[in-house]
């Protein structure tokens, strides 16, 4: 991939999640008495709410154009091994970005951070980045597992009391969609030395202990 300032925010995304998260923590510690204050409270509830409405609604869009642009290239081999370029791929790479705002809603409102949440949402944009230049084969999967999971999500966080019954599966489709992509590696593994399989080869075992770690966090959320 050239060097670009995308290139550069990718490959120090981890850093900058860790300094944002760090610099959030402290400043709402400094500031406590202001942000529980009843009225501000709610006023960050309000926001948060939209917010997560907004995120479901792009998340939807992006699996429905994505699932439309690839309706006859959904076979195994298509989607572990055909190089993909998507037209939202870009649009959920910043979403992966926003997200962080996930976190920072979490400090406000004095919630505790989760293993998964955090590292979560520090390593996905990396992943996103590298399905956005060449041999990006399992672009679509994860287009159309993440979006799709996202987009029930989101919606549940912008409505957590009326949709509380839907929450295992919830929890189920997030754990089914990294089972998944498991399953995409395992292939791509199978098909390492085959030159015509073109995905990230320099960080598929990454990829596979990423993806592994999320599965066994899932599913300890989801056998509770």
């Amino acid at each position: 991939m050239a060097f670009s300032i995308e290139t550069f925010i990718a490959y120090n995304s981890m850093c900058m999640y860790y300094f944002l998260i760090e610099e959030s923590t402290a400043y709402y510690n400094h500031n406590k008495s202001y942000f529980t204050k009843q009225s501000v409270s709610q006023n960050i509830n309000n926001i948060r709410k939209y917010y997560n409405l907004s995120l479901s609604l792009f998340s939807w869009i992006i699996f429905f154009a994505t699932l439309y642009e690839n309706k006859n290239n959904l076979t195994a081999y298509d989607l572990t091994c055909r190089h993909q370029n998507n037209s939202w791929i870009n649009v959920m790479l910043y979403l992966k970005y926003i997200e962080w705002c996930d976190t920072i809603f979490l400090i406000l409102k004095n919630k505790k951070i989760s293993t998964l949440h955090y590292y979560h949402h520090m390593i996905v944009p990396f992943f996103m980045f590298i399905h956005t230049g060449e041999n990006t084969a399992g672009q679509t999967y994860v287009m159309l597992s993440n979006s799709f999971a996202h987009g029930l999500m989101y919606l549940y966080y912008a409505y957590p009391t009326p949709l509380k019954k839907y929450a295992k599966t919830i929890t189920f489709v997030q754990t089914t969609q990294h089972l998944g992509a498991l399953a995409l590696i395992t292939n791509q593994l199978y098909n390492f030395n085959n030159p015509a399989c073109l995905y990230q080869k320099n960080v598929i075992m990454f990829s596979l202990l990423a993806y592994a770690f999320f599965f066994y966090q899932f599913s300890k959320i989801l056998l509770v």
